[in-house]
């Protein structure tokens, strides 16, 4: 059942995460979701929490309110909501697992969906229309940047995990993989499947300095690198076209799964850039 305050799954069986939605800008005191305190002890004792974000270091202090309501401020609270303009819906979604807890921001783009598993942020808009080869784009996106585009997690239009799929990618993103770009969160879908053809969100692609067109290597969870052919679209987006649809066919992917696309630098001739992909659902 969704918390009517924060539109997230506040009584979680998941004891790895939680996810809270930063709406004011100007908000001095964050109220935490229900719980949270007593879900993850370790890391709120004194009455503050630490984190990192992206390469940043924050500890935030936790006030209780007259209502018994927990709540967090302090100056690095308003030095991390100006680092990552937070206050215009973004959800930030806190990974509990290490001794320091990590946080991952993702920008809210287009309006709000409830999420199921974590409650995600919108950060793709679906239009219809034609890609550069006339074939009709049942995927396209529209995703507005605000300010310089942190690495944490875009979903693609519509997504929602359940707590197995949403457990598994909560243990990934807590996995060093030396990742250059937001990851991506998607579930194929007939075009990726069928049509053999795979779009990137351009605030991912921003971040991978790599050329117009080319080539990547793409991979299966551990598995071998597979040379998947890449153009640039007029939005900005990638897209994997041919060798894909090889790809897709090797590891038998099916529709409706969920995966996580991750990309690093690769040390591996010829390509610069590795993009991972982990299947999420079982």
């Amino acid at each position: 059942m969704l918390c009517p305050v924060f539109f997230s799954h506040c009584a979680s069986d998941n004891d790895t995460t939680f996810g809270m939605f930063f709406r004011d800008p100007n908000e001095r005191l964050v109220l935490l979701p229900c719980s949270v305190t007593e879900r993850f002890p370790k890391h709120f004792a004194s009455d503050f929490l630490n984190f990192r974000a992206h390469g940043h270091r924050y500890v935030v202090y936790v006030y209780t309110g007259s209502d018994n309501k927990k709540r967090i401020g302090g100056d690095d609270l308003s030095k991390f909501m100006k680092d990552f303009n937070l206050g215009l819906g973004q959800l930030v979604v806190f990974v509990m697992t290490g001794c320091i807890a990590k946080a991952f921001v993702c920008s809210f783009g287009a309006g709000f969906i409830d999420g199921g598993g974590a409650g995600v942020a919108q950060q793709e808009e679906e239009q219809g229309g034609a890609d550069e080869e006339g074939h009709v784009d049942e995927e396209g996106i529209d995703v507005e940047i605000m300010g310089e585009a942190p690495i944490g997690i875009i979903y693609s239009m519509g997504v929602s995990l359940d707590l197995e799929e949403e457990g598994r990618l909560a243990m990934m993103i807590d996995i060093e993989q030396g990742n250059i770009a937001s990851r991506f969160v998607h579930r194929f879908t007939s075009t990726n499947i069928m049509k053999k053809s795979m779009k990137i969100p351009n605030q991912v692609c921003v971040l991978l300095n790599i050329g117009a067109e080319g080539f990547i290597g793409v991979r299966l969870g551990e598995g071998p690198l597979s040379r998947v052919a890449f153009k640039t679209a007029k939005d900005g987006r990638m897209v994997f076209n041919k060798e894909w649809g090889v790809f897709v066919s090797t590891y038998n992917l099916q529709v409706g799964s969920a995966a996580v696309f991750t990309f690093s630098r690769s040390n591996a001739a010829p390509f610069d850039v590795v993009c991972v992909v982990d299947i999420l659902s079982i």
